[in-house]
């Protein structure tokens, strides 16, 4: 069983500060958890007494909160177990680091950060995303919950409850594709902190003026190449390359959002106008791997998303994309954002990640005012 937003505050041990430390409060109901400390009766009543008067439990009031910690894609597991240890259930590396999908060497989804309760202190607690879990034979409920901002924010917490590993593999399994939506959206909230409000103004005013689409862009991104509805975008060093192109068309067909048209938009776009480093040379959507188209959503507008790689004709050069297509809130336009990364020999997973969290960051500003000119999927000039 998997609850969303109901565990408000939990796992006391070291560290753990004020009521919060070591109280749980589910719904209008609290528990009191005391398995590592004694409370004299006056003690109870008076945190119960208190716990009434305060309707969030003990979670914070969010402008309160600091601001969570922790490198991009890292998951601090708390392993909770009568013998202690770190021992973890064999589904939490099934799950959280299987490989990430459409990158051209393998890198897990997640890392993870394994560290025992007793030393589950403030210096772990802020962290964005928390898995707490707990393996105990005479556990009075087993079960997933999931709350957020509760020592910090952006942050998810994870908490997880049962008897046995063979259980907890259970629990894992079961609810795989909701625990990795959490971690990533904590992700992606964490790190468009870093982004926002920093887009070069030449950015932000063009792509108002020809898309009415408002971006949070790194400082280091500039205009490489535009034209009457499109946009390349890039952010280079000496060792590494980001880039972003954004499109606008008429919205026309529905058939737009079929994997294979999605695909040849996304190849005809790029081939157009990402060169290579040669002369002649060209990016090119890789069909060998094939790519993975998926519904998603953004800012909770239809998204379809579409990941795969990309190489360079004539050229030597490759690495993973990220592409979303969606509808404007007109429904007269489309907007397709192409994401790549160019990294050689070096992990690409983190870069992807903060690409991502670029295009997912998107905003309509006004749409009505804009006729583009394409009418979809072919050639482009400029």
């Amino acid at each position: 069983m998997l609850e969303d937003e109901k565990l408000k505050v939990g796992w006391g041990g070291p560290g753990a500060t004020g009521l919060c430390g070591g109280l749980v409060g589910i719904g209008p109901v609290t528990i009191l958890i005391a398995r590592n400390f004694r409370l004299s009766l006056m003690m109870l009543i008076m945190g119960v007494f208190a716990l009434i008067f305060i309707p969030s439990g003990c979670t914070k009031k969010s402008g309160t909160l600091p601001i969570s910690s922790g490198k991009t894609l890292e998951l601090v597991v708390v392993v909770d177990r009568p013998e202690g240890g770190k021992k973890l259930p064999e589904a939490m590396a099934e799950v959280f680091q299987s490989p990430q999908p459409c990158l051209n060497q393998s890198e897990p989804r997640f890392d993870l950060l394994v560290i025992p309760d007793i030393n589950f202190t403030k210096l772990f607690n802020t962290h964005h995303n928390l898995f707490l879990l707990k393996i105990f034979p005479d556990a009075e409920k087993e079960g997933i919950t999931i709350s957020r901002n509760v020592w910090a924010q952006p942050q998810v917490v994870i908490a997880l409850t049962a008897r046995n590993d063979s259980s907890a593999n259970t629990l894992i399994r079961s609810n795989a594709s909701a625990l990795l939506k959490a971690c990533y959206e904590s992700e992606t909230k964490k790190l468009a902190l870093l982004f926002a409000r920093k887009t070069p103004a030449a950015i932000a005013e063009g792509l108002l003026q020809k898309q009415g689409i408002a971006l949070d862009l790194p400082e280091c991104f500039y205009i490489a190449a535009s034209g009457s509805d499109y946009f390349w975008l890039r952010c280079r060093d000496e060792e590494k390359e980001t880039g972003l192109l954004t499109a606008l068309f008429p919205f026309t067909d529905t058939a737009a959002f079929a994997a294979p048209a999605l695909i040849q938009l996304c190849d005809s776009l790029v081939s157009a106008i990402i060169p290579g480093s040669r002369p002649g040379s060209y990016m090119t959507i890789c069909r060998e791997v094939p790519p993975q188209a998926q519904q998603s959503d953004i800012n909770n507008q239809f998204a379809m998303e579409l990941r795969g790689l990309w190489e360079t004709q004539n050229d030597q050069m490759g690495g993973p994309f990220l592409a979303y297509l969606m509808p404007d809130p007109s429904r007269k336009h489309l907007l397709v954002q192409f994401a790549y990364v160019y990294h050689p020999n070096q992990p690409k997973r983190d870069l992807l990640m903060q690409m991502e969290t670029i295009m997912r960051s998107v905003s309509f500003l006004s749409p009505e005012s804009l006729v583009p000119s394409r009418e979809g999927g072919g050639n482009v000039g400029g």
